[in-house]
């Protein structure tokens, strides 16, 4: 039986920014797993060369392998916003998946199949501590 989850954001939208922009093979196949990978390869560029050039002459070529099985390219550039708005959307699609946009963690404490957390929300401090997971 599937448990209940909480994604705590203390961010109150997707980034602005691109903090992270190249993924890697085994990033996606991870991706693949929670439905996001074929919304990645469809907007992203795959590659598996790279240069480095220092005062226009290459010093450096990076060369990753890939084989004609393989389900990903090495490497894949997708602006960090779009892969922060695929996972969103791949939580909204899950009943058991409570997304709290602007609530930033203060407090974890790890118990026995659940855990004790404070938090800062919108409306102000989360006063009690929540008890999320099992063992309710």
């Amino acid at each position: 039986m599937a448990c209940p989850a909480v994604v705590l954001s203390a961010e109150l939208q997707f980034s602005q920014g691109s903090r992270a922009i190249c993924f890697t093979r085994r990033s996606m196949e991870i991706l693949q797993q929670v439905g996001v990978a074929d919304r990645m390869t469809a907007g992203g560029l795959p590659w598996r060369f790279g240069n480095s050039f220092y005062r226009g002459q290459r010093v450096f070529r990076m060369e990753a392998p890939h084989d004609d099985d393989d389900r990903f390219f090495p490497i894949i550039n997708v602006q960090q916003q779009f892969l922060e708005e695929y996972l969103y959307d791949a939580c909204q699609a899950q009943p058991l998946i409570d997304f709290r946009w602007g609530n930033k963690l203060t407090q974890l404490e790890q118990k026995d199949g659940h855990a004790l957390l404070e938090s800062i929300t919108p409306e102000g401090p989360l006063c009690a501590r929540e008890r999320l997971g099992g063992g309710r």
